[in-house]
């Protein structure tokens, strides 16, 4: 490795103390030599040979060309310099031949080793964009029965796999303009009835009885009955949401399962649903305003050019994040953006999410409200599905601003 390094350093110091005129002007652009040492570091050990290869080539040509010079500036003795005036001739031309050679294969080299740092560059560069966009997706569009038994299937497992032996279901919510509130009676009891057919190996389905925000939430976040035998096991809520769009008869089923005392995300499904006309017929009557949702969205765009959500992931101690946005009462957009960025963040990284929005809208009162549980946050500013997303951390006034994330879909027209 030492002597790999030191060629590189070799390779680059020629670079820079070689005369202007030796480089090609139509080969690659030699310029890139400079960043050797840079993209050293990201180099297969097939490529990290081959420039030890092209810099010993490169120190054999200076050689070669100090040869030359020696050969070239040849004198022969005062007193036979007539007879060596021939043989001096060969040196001198041997001389001159000898830099012409080096001069080529200095060149030869430098475009060689040139055209090697430009591919390197190349696949970091893509690998860069591949990165900014691993957190992209497309909603999946299909009936609300499939998606739900789906999301739900994959969340009680995923739960089960995280350690989990009880996960409650209290009941189900839709989110209109006026707020969010609780299906039918009807819906949530045809829900619970779905998960207990729910096969392979999942948690306990428990469904409380007269859930709520506890007096207390420092202390337990929850009162219910047999609520402490339920604490004393690793438990989670099932939280499942239904964000429609006007009059469409489409929207979005949100599902996730929150760890019953931090509130972290475990599992998180966002999908777009059809056939929600009959669905909600019972529930529409106790529910005032719709949502006019300008675009519906089919594409999420992350972007996030620095990595930092990476970064923010491999933290030896990491932050537990809340999405958040500008304002103190979220719109259905707003709630759709955290959800699709929570989404992503869950299934394409290892962030730590917190989720207490939820708690607050669906099981919040003005004087009982969860504290802020999470340490750090991403805030959405903007609005009409493109948001710039801006971490910080509790009780620090640096503000890191992330990159955006954009929804992209059909304009809905219907009210």
């Amino acid at each position: 490795m030492i002597r790999y390094r030191n060629a590189l350093g070799y390779l680059l110091g020629i670079l820079l103390l070689s005369p202007l005129a030796l480089i090609s002007q139509t080969g690659p652009d030699l310029s890139i030599l400079q960043r050797v040492h840079e993209l050293s570091r990201y180099m297969t050990p097939h490529e990290q040979l081959k420039i030890a290869r092209l810099s010993k080539s490169v120190a054999d040509a200076e050689s070669d060309v100090r040869t030359g010079l020696a050969l070239t500036n040849s004198e022969g003795s005062r007193l036979q310099r007539d007879r060596e005036t021939e043989s001096i001739k060969a040196k001198r031309q041997r001389g001159e031949e000898l830099i012409k050679e080096a001069d080529a294969a200095k060149a030869a080299a430098w475009n060689e080793a040139a055209i090697l740092l430009i591919q390197v560059d190349e696949r970091l560069k893509k690998q860069s964009r591949l990165e900014a966009m691993k957190f992209d997706f497309s909603i999946e569009r299909t009936n609300f029965e499939e998606a739900q038994n789906t999301a739900v299937s994959t969340i009680l497992q995923a739960t089960k796999e995280a350690g989990y032996n009880t996960i409650l279901y209290d009941k189900s919510f839709v989110t209109t303009a006026s707020g969010t509130h609780p299906v039918s009676p009807e819906l949530r009891k045809s829900t619970y009835t779905s998960l207990l057919y729910v096969e392979g190996d999942i948690p306990v389905i428990h469904q409380p009885e007269s859930l709520g925000l506890s007096d207390a939430p420092e202390n337990r976040l929850f009162h219910f009955k047999h609520a402490d035998k339920i604490y004393n096991s690793k438990s989670a809520l099932l939280a499942i949401e239904i964000i429609p769009y006007g009059n469409a008869g489409e929207g979005i089923l949100l599902a996730r399962a929150l760890d019953l005392k931090s509130l972290r995300v475990i599992k998180h499904s966002f999908k777009h649903i059809t056939g929600l006309d009959t669905l909600l017929e019972q529930s529409t009557s106790t529910l005032d305003g719709s949502n006019n949702i300008l675009t519906i969205p089919e594409f999420v765009k992350i972007f996030d050019s620095d990595q930092w959500i990476n970064r923010f992931a491999s933290l030896p101690k990491p932050y537990q994040f809340e999405i958040t946005t500008e304002g103190t009462t979220p719109t259905v957009e707003d709630i759709l953006a955290k959800n699709a960025l929570a989404h992503s963040l869950l299934e394409r990284s290892t962030i730590i999410l917190i989720d207490s929005s939820f708690v607050n809208r669906a099981y919040g009162a003005t004087e009982k409200t969860v504290a802020d549980l999470a340490s750090a946050s991403f805030t959405l500013k903007g609005g009409m599905g493109m948001y710039e997303i801006v971490a910080q951390a509790r009780n620090n006034p640096r503000m890191i601003e992330i990159g955006t994330i954009t929804l992209e879909g059909n304009k809905n027209d219907q009210s």
